[in-house]
């Protein structure tokens, strides 16, 4: 729960649209070992994290560690 506190503290909150795919596609993923059945997905890129994927809620990402759509000019 460290890396998900620190992600939400230090990140911004995205949504599902603002995060392209071929990013995530370049992370790796820790889920969250939990019996529900969607739990957090932690998204790491060169062991740093750089979003956090909450079900039914969105994504949370670091800023300038991963595309945030709604934060560009």
């Amino acid at each position: 729960m460290e890396l998900y506190a620190y992600i939400c503290e230090a990140g911004s909150f995205a949504g599902f649209s603002a995060v392209p795919w071929e990013e995530l596609g370049l992370c790796s993923v820790i889920d969250e070992p939990t019996d529900e059945p969607e739990g957090l997905r932690i998204y790491l890129r060169d062991g740093w994290p750089v979003a956090v994927l909450e079900f039914d809620v969105g994504y949370r990402v670091i800023p300038g560690m991963i595309t945030n759509r709604w934060q560009q000019s």
